[in-house]
């Protein structure tokens, strides 16, 4: 989920879903995690439109 990300109802009407292409990240919980009908594809983004923290 998240405020941008669609999948849990807090994006604001819509509001923070874009066309733009963007990061994806994959995280665990402590727990065994399975990802199905992932693609991956590689893009060049002109810059970078993510607001992830390491």
């Amino acid at each position: 989920g998240g405020p941008n990300s669609g999948i849990d109802g807090g994006n604001d009407g819509g509001k923070g879903i874009k066309d733009t292409p963007g990061g994806l990240k994959l995280q665990c919980e402590g727990h065994d995690v399975r990802y199905r009908n992932a693609w991956i594809q590689e893009v060049n983004l002109k810059t970078a439109d993510t607001d992830f923290k390491e």
